[in-house]
């Protein structure tokens, strides 16, 4: 699953793609537009999913917290 997600995010297969449809002018504008900035979007949360799924669950990094700061959201 996580290697699936680490894969799937490819923005400049969607740049040339929405590129050629604008060029043929097979889509809009607009279109290509939203196309490009929902894989933007998808490049940047699908790696942290993946590493999350990887993780199993678990923080990467995380430290268990000391005996006073357990009920604290400590950042």
């Amino acid at each position: 699953m996580a290697l699936a997600l680490f894969t799937s995010a490819c923005l400049p297969l969607v740049v040339a793609i929405t590129t050629i449809g604008v060029d043929q002018e097979l889509i809009d504008t607009d279109l290509a537009a939203s196309l490009v900035g929902a894989a933007r979007i998808s490049v940047l949360v699908f790696p942290m999913v993946a590493a999350r799924v990887r993780a199993g669950g678990r923080t990467a990094g995380a430290v268990a917290p000391a005996d006073g700061a357990r009920d604290s959201e400590a950042w």
